[in-house]
């Protein structure tokens, strides 16, 4: 009988879960996939912590899906959480949230899902040496590796919802050109380092995950009137860019594959692929579906 196992990732933005049925002598087969758009990172770098309410929706999503993997006769449940509950002071609550639903939910290092991001993405063995940038609500993850090697793993404080909730600078309305490069220079000054090591070995390759870059991916592919959403190139974002500073919230939403859940955080989040393609001199990055998961 075929074995079942859901993994679910508890992100700054959204929770994910990715049900996996496995067969015998096979790598398993995905049957369900759901997200719930929480954003705890939200109240996090607006108050420093996470609030009650948060918590609560949360631990509604993680009840959902624990039902669904019992549904689905899962053998088990792996719950990661990452950046907000690295860095919330009370990330206890959501580790007893999420331990009345029946999840024994890890809090996982940055470095470690860098790793395993890069897994997910790129697989286990790279053929070219590849770049792998994983823009979340929170931080963004870096590796590099070539072969069965990781090269380099960094996890930097960058991400969609710290970027667009915790620099002070209000994305609901338009956004000047003044204040885009001020929130693509805050992005400069986080990752210096990263970006210095990252040149020093060089890459061939350059994969994106994560929504922000299936957004961006998405949004330039509508733009120039085509299907392609697997690549972003550097003029093309750059465009959008413009674009999407150049309009309120509400105005963005309206654009092809802006959604309501990413108006107001799609500056924030395009303002780190930007930067990190300014500061790594990368003209194309292919999007990649896969992730954390």
């Amino acid at each position: 009988m075929p074995d079942s196992v859901a993994f679910i990732d508890v992100g700054t933005n959204s929770i994910h879960m990715l049900v996996v049925r496995f067969y015998e002598g096979s790598m398993g087969t995905p049957i369900f996939h759901d997200k719930e758009t929480v954003r705890m990172g939200k109240s996090l770098y607006e108050t420093g912590r996470l609030d009650e309410p948060t918590i609560e929706k949360a631990k509604l999503v993680l009840s959902k899906f624990a039902e669904i993997a019992r549904s689905n006769g899962c053998s088990e449940i792996i719950a990661m959480a990452t950046c907000a509950a690295r860095e919330a002071p009370n990330r206890h609550e959501l580790v007893e949230a999420a331990a009345e639903c029946g999840i024994r939910l890890q809090i996982i290092p940055g470095r470690e899902e860098a790793r395993l991001i890069r897994l997910g993405v790129a697989g286990p063995d790279c053929a070219r040496r590849t770049l792998c940038i994983d823009v979340g609500g929170g931080s963004t993850e870096i590796a590099l590796a070539e072969g069965k090697d990781d090269l380099y793993l960094d996890s930097l404080s960058l991400g969609a919802i710290r970027m667009s909730f915790g620099t002070g600078i209000d994305q609901s309305g338009k956004v000047s050109p003044k204040q885009y490069e001020t929130l693509k220079r805050m992005v400069a000054a986080q990752c210096y380092h990263t970006v210095a090591a990252v040149r020093d070995r060089g890459f061939e390759r350059v994969i994106g995950s994560s929504g922000t870059m299936e957004v961006l991916a998405e949004a330039c592919a509508a733009k120039r009137g085509d299907m392609d959403t697997d690549v972003i190139t550097r003029t093309e974002l750059k465009a959008l860019m413009r674009q999407l500073c150049s309009m309120t919230a509400a105005e963005r939403c309206k654009l092809p594959k802006i959604s309501a859940s990413r108006a107001d955080i799609a500056i924030g989040g395009g303002s780190v692929v930007e930067a990190l393609m300014d500061l790594l001199d990368i003209e194309r990055i292919e999007v990649s579906h896969n992730g954390l998961r």
